[in-house]
């Protein structure tokens, strides 16, 4: 596989939150400090995807094209303007997700159908932590248009059965996603870097 492009998705409104997730602290920086680190380890270029121009300081920021359509629409941005053949995407609100997680995606053989690469963890897809073929951009924009912004179904689509591979992962903490305040507290008590 050739060079692959790193994006964090945090365009999210944090709604349930209550508070901005990519500023969140985390291990001494913050959550999206933390996603672009491992991001970096084996991605280049990496930038974020999402309406923040409040977080350029951190890296390059791509403006969602199909404003708030969740983390289709920033995947779809980000594919569309991307110069590199695959793309790894990766949400700022997976904390736990390290860079042997994305090795292990990428190590994944692909076939010439392959247009995307996930992570499945405890049974579950985990469509936020995955690598993208380019070329899913205009049927994602096309699905986006047609008003379709849920990530599994739209994948499950346009990708088929041949073109979808799913990674399984033992460690389904590792996928473990922060909504609210109180899944803060509860990987803080799990954490003694929080």
């Amino acid at each position: 596989m050739s060079t692959v492009a790193g994006f964090v998705l945090a365009g999210g409104r944090s709604r349930r939150m209550g508070r901005d997730k990519a500023l969140l602290p985390y291990g001494g920086s913050t959550l999206l400090e933390h996603a672009l680190e491992a991001l970096r380890v084996v991605c280049e270029p990496v930038a974020i995807a999402g309406n923040r121009d409040d977080l350029t300081s951190f890296a390059p920021v791509i403006a969602d094209v199909f404003p708030d359509c969740g983390p289709l629409g920033g995947i779809h941005t980000a594919l569309a303007q991307s110069q590199n053949e695959w793309n790894l995407f990766l949400a700022v609100d997976l904390p736990r997700i390290e860079p042997e997680h994305l090795r292990a995606l990428l190590a994944q053989p692909c076939t010439p159908a392959t247009r995307a690469v996930v992570a499945v963890a405890d049974g579950r897809l985990q469509p936020l932590c995955g690598l993208y073929h380019r070329g899913l951009a205009v049927p994602i924009a096309e699905a986006l248009a047609a008003g379709n912004r849920a990530v599994i179904p739209a994948l499950e689509s346009i990708c088929g059965a041949d073109g979808l591979h799913r990674v399984q992962f033992e460690d389904a903490d590792a996928f473990l996603n922060l909504n609210t305040l109180e899944d803060v507290a509860t990987l803080g008590a799990q954490e003694p870097s929080i």
